[in-house]
């Protein structure tokens, strides 16, 4: 696994996490 591969999936990660808060907890926002 390439470094660009692991930055792209952490990238993806941290967006999909940062979403699913934004849907669960809309007042922390």
């Amino acid at each position: 696994m390439t470094m660009l591969t692991w930055l792209g999936g952490a990238i993806a990660v941290a967006l999909l996490v940062y979403l699913l808060t934004a849907l669960l907890k809309p007042e922390w926002f």
